[in-house]
């Protein structure tokens, strides 16, 4: 379940730390303000991992432009806080693995891509 919920809603170092923060108080609300500056991270950067959590269901945004942890996901970053807390190299290895994945598979992408653009058509 952990690695699956890293996969899925997890790309980033920024990701992680957000995440971990709304853990620590799942029912509260955070502006991007105070949340950069309670992990001491620059404002874009937290922003960016705060649109890719709304995106990927994790957060919510609220109307008065604040944040919140959706409910279905308090399980999941219950359960990540505790991995976490437990072994933050296991974790970060997940992490790494992931980002690592994704990476090759932007790639075979992009080869596949070339390849085909490169093609000549039949005839």
């Amino acid at each position: 379940m952990l690695r699956r919920f890293l996969a899925d809603k997890i790309e980033t170092f920024e990701h992680l730390e957000v995440v971990l923060l709304f853990a620590g108080a799942p029912t509260g609300r955070r502006t991007l303000a105070s949340i950069a500056g309670e992990l001491r991270m620059p404002e874009p950067a937290i922003g960016e991992a705060l649109e890719h959590l709304v995106g990927a269901g994790v957060l919510d945004r609220i109307d008065d432009g604040t944040f919140a942890c959706r409910p279905e996901a308090v399980s999941s970053l219950a359960g990540l806080a505790g991995a976490n807390d437990s072994d933050r190299s296991s974790v970060m290895r997940i992490l790494s693995t992931h980002a690592l994945e994704r990476v090759r598979m932007a790639a075979v992408r992009a080869f596949t891509s070339a390849s085909l653009a490169g093609k000549k058509p039949d005839g």
